[in-house]
């Protein structure tokens, strides 16, 4: 049996750090070395939550620690700066998105893959999450037949868990294209193959008291086969109402979504979520059937999209052939969103909606 790969950490202030390191302290093939983080809070509590040594700078965690790669979970800002400083130590990255909020900086990025031959990991959740593989694999079976067009609408939630200041800091943050959209551009990959971004726009209504937080962004891309896609994605879901995301792709040969208000409106009678529920389930409706929910073996009560989302990141890390997709893959989702970003503060397309 090999040996569990011995992993670093550093960045501690966003939420969803802690359930990946729980999820790779609780894993078989993995082994927690040590933490680096800069605030000397989140170091005391880190200490007695991990019970592994924690270091201020990641500078000297690299020259005291042996690891085999480090999870890097920092300010978006500070991301690129990371994974390049741990690439150059000869180590595996494992990030959470975006990997940069420039194309300079994903260029450094690219660099320091290229140079050190690591393996580069971007944590990708929602191509884990069942409704989504369900679509996935009825896509990938040519059951919708050639995509014509994509619509991804993402409302996230400001508020939805305790924010720093670094979120509100646009250069530090990245913009909305760069640190949300990543997520649904890496989606419209994922199903429907390469993609250029032929427009983009962002737009601030003032919602905030940050001056150039933006909340909203749209993207317009082309698929190589042809097909459009649009990503519609913004901040600003209702404090009372729940976060939400809309997939709709169309095919020559039928049509398939997510969504809580589509698959109300097309569930049989009695057979569908009650008013309110969401199901998270996929739909489509093709020439030979009409609406119907996709086939899924997934166990809806049990899935933990955080623990297979680290299973796979594990298998990558030591498997050279899953390793080198996963990291062309990660490089690739992130330069369309960081060239939104760029295309759309470039060409100034971002406009005031006012408050």
């Amino acid at each position: 049996m090999n040996s569990p790969l011995r992993f670093a950490a550093v960045g501690l202030e966003h939420d969803e750090i802690y359930r990946v390191l729980d999820r790779l302290r609780q894993h078989e093939s993995a082994e927690l070395a040590a933490i680096a983080e800069r605030s000397g809070r989140l170091r005391m509590a880190a200490a007695g939550r991990y019970q592994t040594p924690v270091f201020a700078r990641l500078t000297r965690l690299l020259a005291e620690v042996d690891c085999d790669a480090v999870l890097v979970a920092t300010t978006n800002g500070e991301k690129a700066a990371a994974i390049a400083e741990a690439m150059r130590a000869g180590k595996h990255v494992v990030a959470h998105a975006p990997l940069a909020v420039s194309p300079e900086q994903l260029d450094a990025v690219a660099a320091a893959q290229a140079a050190a031959g690591v393996g580069l990991i971007l944590l990708l959740p929602m191509r884990f999450t069942p409704a989504y593989r369900d679509l996935h694999a009825a896509v990938a079976q040519g059951k919708l037949g050639a995509l014509s067009q994509a619509v991804i609408i993402d409302s996230q939630k400001i508020a939805a868990t305790p924010r720093t200041h670094a979120f509100y800091d646009s250069p530090n943050q990245g913009g909305v294209l760069s640190t949300l959209a990543v997520h649904d551009l890496d989606v419209l990959r994922w199903l429907g193959g390469e993609l250029t971004v032929m427009s983009a726009a962002v737009c601030r209504h003032g919602l905030t008291d940050h001056a150039e937080f933006e909340e909203a962004g749209i993207v317009h891309c082309a698929f190589a086969n042809g097909g459009t896609a649009v990503v519609a994605c913004n901040w600003l879901a209702p404090d009372a109402g729940a976060a939400f995301h809309e997939l709709t792709v169309i095919g020559a040969a039928g049509s398939a979504w997510i969504s809580g208000g589509k698959e109300l409106a097309f569930a049989p009678a009695g057979d569908g979520p009650a008013p309110g529920a969401h199901s998270h389930r996929a739909y489509a409706a093709t020439c030979d059937r009409p609406g119907h929910a996709l086939p899924s073996d997934a166990d809806r009560g049990a899935e933990d999209v955080d623990a297979a989302m680290v299973d796979a990141a594990l298998r990558a890390l030591t498997e050279p052939e899953l390793r080198h997709a996963a990291t062309s893959d990660a490089l690739r989702t992130s330069r369309l969103a960081v060239t939104a970003q760029h295309i759309a503060r470039q060409n100034g397309a971002r406009h005031d909606g006012g408050a």
